[in-house]
Protein backbone atom coordinates (compact mmCIF):
# COMPACT_ATOMS: atom_id res chain seq x y z
CA UNK A 1 0.00 0.00 0.00
CA UNK A 2 3.31 2.48 0.71
CA UNK A 3 4.07 2.03 -2.98
CA UNK A 4 0.51 2.69 -4.21
CA UNK A 5 0.23 5.74 -2.47
CA UNK A 6 3.35 7.03 -3.41
CA UNK A 7 2.43 5.97 -7.11
CA UNK A 8 -1.19 8.60 -6.41
CA UNK A 9 1.10 11.16 -4.49
CA UNK A 10 3.17 11.53 -7.98
CA UNK A 11 0.00 11.99 -10.18
CA UNK A 12 -0.41 14.93 -7.62
CA UNK A 13 -2.81 13.75 -5.57
CA UNK A 14 -2.19 15.36 -1.67
CA UNK A 15 -3.17 13.57 2.01
CA UNK A 16 -3.09 10.38 0.25
CA UNK A 17 -3.79 7.35 2.94
CA UNK A 18 -4.97 4.06 2.54
CA UNK A 19 -6.48 1.30 4.66
CA UNK A 20 -5.31 -1.88 5.18
CA UNK A 21 -3.96 -4.20 2.08
CA UNK A 22 -7.10 -3.37 0.55
CA UNK A 23 -7.14 -1.24 -2.06
CA UNK A 24 -9.05 1.80 -0.32
CA UNK A 25 -7.16 5.06 -0.90
CA UNK A 26 -8.60 8.48 0.50
CA UNK A 27 -6.97 10.98 -0.99
CA UNK A 28 -7.22 15.27 -1.96
CA UNK A 29 -7.06 16.50 -5.79
CA UNK A 30 -7.72 19.55 -7.80
CA UNK A 31 -11.50 19.41 -8.83
CA UNK A 32 -12.08 17.03 -11.10
CA UNK A 33 -14.72 14.56 -12.56
CA UNK A 34 -14.54 11.10 -11.45
CA UNK A 35 -14.35 9.82 -14.89
CA UNK A 36 -10.89 12.19 -15.53
CA UNK A 37 -9.40 11.22 -11.87
CA UNK A 38 -10.59 6.90 -12.91
CA UNK A 39 -8.36 7.89 -16.51
CA UNK A 40 -5.50 9.35 -14.42
CA UNK A 41 -5.33 6.59 -11.53
CA UNK A 42 -5.56 4.05 -14.42
CA UNK A 43 -3.16 5.16 -16.50
CA UNK A 44 -0.40 5.88 -13.78
CA UNK A 45 -0.95 2.18 -11.97
CA UNK A 46 0.05 0.86 -15.64
CA UNK A 47 2.76 2.86 -16.27
CA UNK A 48 4.11 1.89 -12.75
CA UNK A 49 2.77 -2.03 -12.52
CA UNK A 50 2.29 -2.98 -15.90
CA UNK A 51 -1.52 -3.79 -15.53
CA UNK A 52 -4.72 -2.15 -16.40
CA UNK A 53 -6.87 -1.76 -12.26
CA UNK A 54 -10.44 -0.39 -12.94
CA UNK A 55 -11.34 2.07 -9.80
CA UNK A 56 -14.24 4.03 -8.87
CA UNK A 57 -14.10 6.73 -7.19
CA UNK A 58 -16.54 8.21 -4.19
CA UNK A 59 -16.64 11.64 -2.57
CA UNK A 60 -17.63 11.90 1.10
CA UNK A 61 -21.35 12.52 0.22
CA UNK A 62 -21.78 9.63 -1.61
CA UNK A 63 -20.21 7.11 0.92
CA UNK A 64 -22.30 9.02 3.80
CA UNK A 65 -25.15 8.25 1.40
CA UNK A 66 -24.68 4.46 1.05
CA UNK A 67 -24.32 4.22 4.91
CA UNK A 68 -27.75 6.51 5.27
CA UNK A 69 -29.80 4.93 2.64
CA UNK A 70 -28.69 0.97 3.98
CA UNK A 71 -31.91 -1.15 4.34
CA UNK A 72 -29.88 -3.35 6.50
CA UNK A 73 -28.93 -1.01 9.61
CA UNK A 74 -29.10 -3.40 12.22
CA UNK A 75 -27.33 -6.63 10.81
CA UNK A 76 -23.96 -6.62 10.96
CA UNK A 77 -22.91 -8.90 8.33
CA UNK A 78 -23.92 -6.16 5.61
CA UNK A 79 -21.81 -5.84 2.09
CA UNK A 80 -21.98 -2.68 0.04
CA UNK A 81 -21.66 -3.09 -4.06
CA UNK A 82 -20.79 0.55 -5.32
CA UNK A 83 -21.65 0.41 -9.06
CA UNK A 84 -19.52 1.88 -11.81
CA UNK A 85 -22.86 2.70 -13.90
CA UNK A 86 -26.53 3.07 -13.24
CA UNK A 87 -27.45 -0.53 -15.21
CA UNK A 88 -30.25 -0.99 -17.57
CA UNK A 89 -33.54 -2.47 -16.37
CA UNK A 90 -33.40 -5.63 -18.34
CA UNK A 91 -30.30 -6.15 -16.33
CA UNK A 92 -31.42 -5.34 -12.82
CA UNK A 93 -34.29 -7.47 -14.11
CA UNK A 94 -32.25 -10.77 -14.70
CA UNK A 95 -30.26 -10.12 -11.46
CA UNK A 96 -33.53 -10.14 -9.63
CA UNK A 97 -34.50 -13.30 -11.50
CA UNK A 98 -31.99 -14.87 -9.15
CA UNK A 99 -32.66 -16.08 -5.29
CA UNK A 100 -30.12 -17.94 -3.58
CA UNK A 101 -31.20 -19.54 0.11
CA UNK A 102 -30.05 -16.90 3.04
CA UNK A 103 -29.07 -14.05 0.67
CA UNK A 104 -30.47 -11.05 0.43
CA UNK A 105 -30.33 -8.15 -1.54
CA UNK A 106 -31.75 -4.95 -2.99
CA UNK A 107 -30.22 -2.14 -5.37
CA UNK A 108 -30.57 1.42 -4.47
CA UNK A 109 -29.41 4.18 -6.67
CA UNK A 110 -25.55 3.18 -7.78
CA UNK A 111 -25.51 0.53 -5.03
CA UNK A 112 -26.63 -3.05 -4.07
CA UNK A 113 -26.83 -3.92 0.04
CA UNK A 114 -26.36 -7.67 0.25
CA UNK A 115 -26.51 -8.95 3.66
CA UNK A 116 -25.43 -13.09 3.91
CA UNK A 117 -26.11 -14.50 7.36
CA UNK A 118 -23.55 -16.98 6.81
CA UNK A 119 -20.56 -15.11 5.31
CA UNK A 120 -19.69 -13.55 2.13
CA UNK A 121 -16.82 -16.26 1.32
CA UNK A 122 -19.50 -18.54 0.93
CA UNK A 123 -21.71 -16.34 -1.10
CA UNK A 124 -23.26 -17.13 -4.85
CA UNK A 125 -24.29 -13.41 -5.32
CA UNK A 126 -20.66 -11.99 -5.23
CA UNK A 127 -19.09 -9.24 -6.62
CA UNK A 128 -18.53 -11.37 -10.34
CA UNK A 129 -21.70 -12.46 -10.41
CA UNK A 130 -23.03 -9.17 -9.99
CA UNK A 131 -21.18 -7.23 -12.96
CA UNK A 132 -21.59 -10.25 -15.15
CA UNK A 133 -25.35 -9.96 -14.19
CA UNK A 134 -25.53 -6.18 -14.37
CA UNK A 135 -22.40 -5.34 -17.10
CA UNK A 136 -20.99 -2.64 -14.82
CA UNK A 137 -18.38 -2.39 -12.87
CA UNK A 138 -18.48 -3.43 -9.01
CA UNK A 139 -16.46 -3.35 -5.92
CA UNK A 140 -17.86 -4.34 -2.81
CA UNK A 141 -17.25 -3.48 0.54
CA UNK A 142 -18.33 -4.38 3.89
CA UNK A 143 -19.85 -2.45 7.16
CA UNK A 144 -16.67 -1.62 8.90
CA UNK A 145 -14.79 -0.93 5.69
CA UNK A 146 -17.52 1.31 4.14
CA UNK A 147 -17.32 3.08 8.00
CA UNK A 148 -13.75 3.27 7.45
CA UNK A 149 -14.00 5.24 4.04
CA UNK A 150 -15.98 7.43 5.11
CA UNK A 151 -13.69 8.54 8.26
CA UNK A 152 -11.05 8.71 5.64
CA UNK A 153 -12.87 10.94 3.37
CA UNK A 154 -13.51 13.64 5.68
Amino acid sequence: MAELREVYTKIGFSNVSSYIASGNLAFQYQKESHEKLQELILKAIKNHYGWDVPNLILNHEQVKDALDKNPYKKIEKVYFTFLSDTPTQENINKLFSYNFEDEYYQIIDKIIYSHTPKGAAKAKFNNSFIENKLKVMATTRNLNTTNKLLEMSK
